[in-house]
């Protein structure tokens, strides 16, 4: 017996917001993942060319289920020396970052104890002197 024309326009509705949203996954995978190829381009821009000790990249990059549309880059950096340099350091990297996002570099030195800590257990070191 056919299905009623509402029901199978209901069908035709869900499906064209499923594939909808399986393309916005996608995208954003793609956009996580040119993300974690920027940070590491920053990371190796920070130990090689101002001296960092270590790199380390934390936060929503590292987790596909917690990217979004409005994700940035948060990378933390021991060792930058003064504070001339992190100006120095923030403009040499930031034309690597792709359209659209943003870095958010955090001498660990200052950063907070808790977020320096949540950085050193789940933060994943980029380059390392």
């Amino acid at each position: 017996m056919p299905e009623p024309a509402k029901s199978q326009r209901y069908r035709a509705y869900r499906e064209a917001w499923r594939r909808r949203d399986e393309q916005a996954e996608s995208r954003r995978e793609q956009r996580r993942i040119e993300a974690l190829h920027a940070a590491r381009r920053c990371g190796r821009i920070l130990t090689e060319r101002f001296g960092a000790r270590r790199v380390y990249l934390f936060g929503s990059v590292l987790d596909p289920r917690r990217f979004h549309d409005a994700s940035d880059i948060d990378l933390a950096v021991e060792g930058l020396p003064a504070d001339r340099t992190y100006w120095r350091a923030l403009t040499e990297i930031w034309p690597e970052l792709p359209d659209g996002i943003r870095v958010d570099l955090v001498p660990l030195e200052q950063a907070e104890p808790a977020l320096a800590d949540e950085i050193l257990s789940s933060g994943e070191i980029l380059k390392a002197e």
